[in-house]
């Protein structure tokens, strides 16, 4: 289709074998360069340069490539690392890579670890540095060394990092740890040396690695070195992670004709609006529900496998899975693309605030809503929420869908609803509803006989009633009943009441609560700064995040940006319209992190905890006592949490609350990719509509309309950066002789642009040099050589020419400008500056 494929010539036999398959896959889905492109957002010619066998292309050009036509990217993707590996091997000059059991010295660990590299694809060493976790588990630098034969992991801790960099199964790691111990610590084989504790590493795209343990392990353990996103056990159900993004679509998006409501507490069932889905045969439905009740995290198709068939899966189940699951997208309509593929595995997303819901989650945000109002001393309220939580349930949990998994969670969810009815009848004989208590009571003793909390409940009922004698009867029942079927005595919080009921107990008769009662007093710090009377602008993003805070189920939220594109009074603006869903209070700070001297998390802890009503003499010394306090004081409390201006998840992490009912709103210029369980969300600047709303807000709409041209001038020399918008407005504003033309023509000169583009203490250069200072001498280069380019975008090759580095150097310093906001990322292999970042880029070159 269209322009004739040149011969393939390339040495690289593995490379040629991807080539061909490319183009394979793109002509038999009928697709020129230019239809294809359109399908990926990449450029054609990016695509054709792909498919020619010139070089190995990158990673995710293949994946966009392999979307584009349709067809699996898991096959594309081990093509390319094959291509990759024969082309490292080529590149290494004939070194030889070795197995872990025949490494006998440092040359040979240095080589067995290339080897192992070689064969993970050779991913680029900031990829290698993300997949170990982030940054400080294993630096890029040290990769590089690593690669180089100059050094080996200094220890257990680095050398696990660089098997997660790798993608090393847990199964395989023993050889590895004991080469490494062989060689580094003379630690002969075979000697016990157990290998960390195994791991299943779920990713999503542009996300840090989800890590959940499965069995423990040996020594290596060390606290903090698998840090992630655990599923809490003490809940329910995992919080759900924010929606996955779905791959682009090949095709045109039918409309959606209602948001999708889904059940696991009875029968598997998915509506749209009132009109049921079918789902087909009970397998699918229990996929369905595997993935639903892993709360967006991704699941390998080997777990799934074992959820479905168990230790007996039939022959072909892969083919069956993947069958299952197309099945399941096309059932869900419009959207199935919430059904992703990553990896071999698959994950369900949350539909990303769109209305997507699920019993399972909704009756978990009202028994923390409950628990909350428990805490509060307002318990006919908890009442109604264990009421409407309960209500949830349709019938037996995952009623009919078959496997060992299902078989678990089925046992799990049922026991969830007995804590729950027992929370609500605890509540009845508090509030002095006795006899109603007894009549549900009785009927839930019978057909749980065995649950000793069930009858304390029942006993108490009976006796505040005036039932005495029925209330022994019950004891006497359970008695005789625990010694037939288990040979055990009752438990000694039944034995001491039966011991009370017959002394008569004064203190047995019903509390005086009668939920009106004045809850407990806490401190309900309100320490949101002013929202600005003028914002302007982002009105659906401030409805989604809103909606996605205001579920207050341990949200944390990232925000990050380029410097003065509003990242802040978004967040104030946020904060303001939730703030009533959180009314046990709004915490805030500056962590002051563009500074010289980023702000002291014990510091800031100490002010928090003196915010929520703890003195002085009552405040540990370090930082992780202080951590602990905060979390034990924000249980069961509805607090929002506002750190603004951070330096690194590092210093944020102490500051985040540890349950449930609470939400935490993060600023920073750093993606904070390694945040564990943050939703990540990268602002934009405003679009062209919302910036002259804005302009004219703070002008004043007769004066820019009387010349609107001009003032779009204005806007677009701005590049509807909020910072810039606002100071050259104000600028106008203050001199009233001035007319919007003269303000156009003083920005109109780019070599006085920033100049022009300051106030007061405020600047635009001045603020991106906040971001610039925290780079490192190769990444400030970089970003010099960078400000010299023209036009919109960037490609990786014309960077990589640029900086005289190779195309993975500099991806490496390419990404590590995205993450720190001087540089978007405008499409795989691809890379963006801001107008106004290129001329200060450029003047940093002058400079």
């Amino acid at each position: 289709m269209g322009r004739r494929e040149k011969p393939i010539t390339t040495p690289n036999r593995a490379l040629a074998d991807l080539v061909r398959w490319l183009r394979h896959q793109r002509a038999a889905e009928g697709l020129t360069y230019a239809q294809l492109a359109a399908r990926t957002g990449l450029h054609a010619t990016t695509l054709q340069r792909a498919a020619s066998a010139a070089s190995v292309p990158t990673g995710p050009v293949v994946e966009a490539y392999a979307r584009g036509c349709g067809v699996s990217v898991e096959v594309a993707l081990r093509m390319w690392r094959r291509a990759r590996q024969e082309q490292l091997h080529g590149a290494a000059g004939g070194r030889v890579a070795l197995a872990p059991e025949t490494v006998a010295d440092l040359p040979g660990l240095s080589a067995a670890l290339w080897g192992l590299y070689s064969a993970a694809g050779g991913p680029p060493l900031r990829t290698m540095e993300r997949r170990a976790g982030g940054y400080g588990a294993l630096p890029h630098s040290t990769v590089h060394r690593i690669l180089r034969g100059q050094t080996v992991p200094r220890d257990e801790r680095q050398l696990v990092a660089f098997l997660d960099a790798c993608e090393v199964p847990a199964r395989e790691r023993r050889p590895w740890m004991e080469a490494w111990r062989r060689v580094v610590t003379r630690t002969p084989p075979g000697t016990g040396v157990a290998p960390p504790r195994e791991e299943a590493t779920f990713r999503e795209p542009g996300e840090e690695a989800f890590r959940e343990p499965l069995r423990e392990g040996g020594p290596f353990l060390v606290e903090g070195l698998f840090s992630g996103a655990h599923v809490a056990r003490a809940q329910p159900l995992p919080a759900p992670r924010s929606g996955l993004a779905p791959g682009p679509r090949t095709g045109p998006v039918p409309p959606r004709a209602g948001a999708l409501r889904l059940t696991v507490l009875g029968p598997v069932r998915v509506w749209r609006g009132e009109q049921p889905l079918a789902l087909g045969s009970p397998q699918q439905k229990a996929l369905l529900a595997a993935l639903l009740l892993r709360g967006g995290h991704t699941a390998t198709a080997e777990e799934l496998i074992d959820a479905i068939w168990g230790e007996e899966p039939p022959e072909l189940a892969r083919a069956a899975l993947r069958t299952y699951a197309s099945r399941i997208r096309k059932a869900l309509g419009p959207d199935g693309d919430l059904l992703v593929s990553e990896s071999g595995g698959y994950a369900l997303g949350d539909g990303d605030g769109d209305g997507t819901s699920l019993d399972v989650e909704t009756a978990r945000r009202l028994a923390a809503q409950a628990d909350t109002a428990v805490s509060g001393g307002d318990l006919v309220r908890a009442c109604e929420l264990y009421d409407a939580a309960l209500a949830q349930w349709s019938g037996e949990p995952l009623a009919h869908v078959p496997g060992p998994y299902a078989e678990a969670q089925r046992a799990r969810l049922t026991e969830w609803r007995m804590s729950l009815l027992e929370l609500r009848y605890d509540l009845d004989l508090r509030l002095g509803r006795h006899a109603e208590a007894v009549v549900g009571l009785t009927a839930l003793a019978a057909s749980h006989p065995l649950r000793e909390r069930l009858r304390e409940l029942l006993m108490l009922a009976l006796y505040r009633s005036g039932r005495q004698a029925e209330a022994l009867a019950v004891h006497a029942d359970i008695r005789r009943l625990l010694a037939d079927e288990l040979g055990v005595d009752p438990g000694p919080e039944l034995t001491e009441l039966q011991q009370r009921i017959l002394a008569a107990d004064e203190s047995l008769a019903c509390p005086d609560e009668s939920g009106t009662a004045q809850p407990r007093t806490f401190a309900r710090p309100a320490q949101l700064p002013a929202t600005l009377p003028d914002f302007t602008g982002r009105d659906a993003l401030v409805a989604r995040l809103g909606a996605q805070l205001a579920r207050a189920d341990g949200t944390v939220m990232a925000l990050a940006g380029i410097g003065g594109v509003g990242k802040t009074a978004l967040a104030v603006h946020l904060g303001h319209a939730v703030a009533d869903r959180f009314p046990d209070g709004q915490l805030y700070v500056d962590l002051q992190g563009t500074g010289a001297s980023p702000a002291d998390r014990a510091a800031v802890l100490g002010g928090f905890l003196r915010s929520l009503g703890t003195d002085d003499a009552s405040l540990p010394e370090g930082v992780e006592e202080r951590a602990a306090l905060f979390r034990s004081l924000l249980a069961g409390r509805r607090v929002l949490i506002l750190l603004d201006n951070a330096r690194d998840a590092a210093q944020v992490r102490p500051l985040l609350p540890g349950t449930a009912g609470c939400a935490a709103l993060v600023t920073s210029r750093v993606r904070m990719v390694d945040l564990a369980g943050a939703r990540l969300v990268d602002l934009d600047v405003l679009g062209p509509g919302e910036a002259m709303a804005l302009f004219s807000r703070v002008v004043g709409a007769e004066r820019v309309g009387a010349e609107r041209e001009a003032a779009m001038d204005v806007v677009a020399a701005c590049g509807f950066l909020p910072l810039a918008l606002r100071i050259a407005a104000a600028r106008l504003s203050a001199r009233r002789t001035w007319t919007v033309s003269v303000l156009a023509a003083k920005l109109a000169d780019e070599r006085r642009r920033l100049d022009e583009l300051q106030a007061g203490d405020q600047a635009v250069g001045a603020t991106f040099e906040l971001g610039y200072a925290h780079l490192d001498a190769e990444q400030a280069r970089a970003f010099r050589l960078l400000g010299l380019t023209e036009g919109p975008d960037i490609p990786l090759s014309a960077a990589a020419a640029l900086l005289d580095r190779s195309a993975e150097e500099a991806e490496d310093l390419l990404e590590a400008l995205v993450d720190s906001s001087l540089l978007e990322s405008a499409g795989p292999g691809r890379y963006r500056l801001h107008n106004l970042m290129r001329l200060h880029a450029r003047g940093r070159a002058d400079g």
